[in-house]
């Protein structure tokens, strides 16, 4: 399900994000819950008020909690790939 959040920059590239997807969640994302983003495949955390916080990679990469992120991560990357020709 998406949900359209107030536009927001990505905390690690300034891409601006209006909406996010939930890999396990139904309906409006809470804090705590993560998402990707679709300019750079970060893994970002909600916080209050549903502003993003960076997971940082030592976090993302060995948090068991994160591993739909880390799989949602990898196709994003995949995707960015592909649109560039690599």
């Amino acid at each position: 399900m998406t949900y359209f959040l107030p536009p927001q920059e990505c905390p690690a590239c300034g891409k601006y994000l209006d909406c996010a997807s939930g890999f396990n969640c139904d309906g409006k994302p809470r804090p705590g819950d993560v998402t990707v983003c679709f300019g750079c495949g970060a893994i970002l955390e909600f916080q209050k008020g549903l502003k993003f916080r960076l997971v940082p990679d030592a976090e993302a990469n060995t948090t068991e909690d994160l591993e739909d992120a880390r799989k949602a991560r990898a196709k994003v990357l995949a995707m960015i790939r592909a649109e560039a020709g690599e």
